[in-house]
Order: C-alpha cells, then structure tokens, then sequence
C-alpha cells in the first residue's frame, strides 16, 4: 500500500505561537474639582410640611379615620339625593325607593294591562 494522503497534509506542522496578552486600554483622564465652598444663607427655621386634611376644606377640623370619612361623605350624597327636586324628582324617589318585589309587580300588571288592550278580529 502506497502513502496516506491526508486532507490535513497541505497545513504546516508548526504551530504559530500568538501573544494572547490582554491589551489594556488607557484610562481616559479624570476631571477632579474641588467642591466648591457653600454659600451660608442666613438661617431660617426648618419648616414642616402639612397634610392635604389640613387645608382647611373640611369640614370637620378633626381628623377622621376612612370609614368615618366615608361615612360623612355618603350621608352627604344621602341628602343631595333627597332633595328631588319637583315633581319628577319625587317620582324618581318614589321608584327608587320601592324593592324589587313591588317593581316586578307593576311591571308584570302593564304587561297584562297591554295584552288586555290587544283586540282580536
């Protein structure tokens, strides 16, 4: 059998040796100021801060607790509501006001009103 040819046959043997030392980039240039001195104003007493209650909107001066709040608030959309004006107002009141076992009622006596009204040939 004759020589082996192999497909690696046409490369070197000799291994190049490569630097494979990091290249370190230079830092650039760090720009240090001095602080500069502060500037002493004269003094004033530290203010507090205040609260959004405290702006004097409320009408209570105290504080009140979220349920409280929300409490006040719905007894005040209580009496808007009351306060139906004329008398489609009143009639809403009058509808609102109703349960539900009477609304169904009086729907179901128009319903029977409209088909006593439809007459047959």
């Amino acid at each position: 059998m004759g020589q082996v040819l192999s497909i690696c046959s046409s490369k070197s043997k000799e291994k190049k040796v490569v630097n494979e030392k990091p290249t370190v980039k230079p830092k650039p240039a760090v720009n240090v100021q001095k602080p500069a001195k502060a500037i002493t104003k004269a003094s004033s007493p530290p203010r507090t801060g205040r609260k959004l209650a405290e702006t004097g909107n409320t009408s209570n001066k105290e504080h009140l607790s979220p349920t409280e709040a929300a409490r006040v608030a719905a007894e005040k959309r209580n009496i808007e509501k009351k306060k139906g004006n004329g008398k489609l107002g009143r009639q809403l009141e009058k509808e609102r006001a109703k349960p539900m076992k009477e609304h169904l009622q009086d729907i179901s006596t128009q319903r029977q009103q409209e088909r006593e009204q439809i007459k047959w040939d």
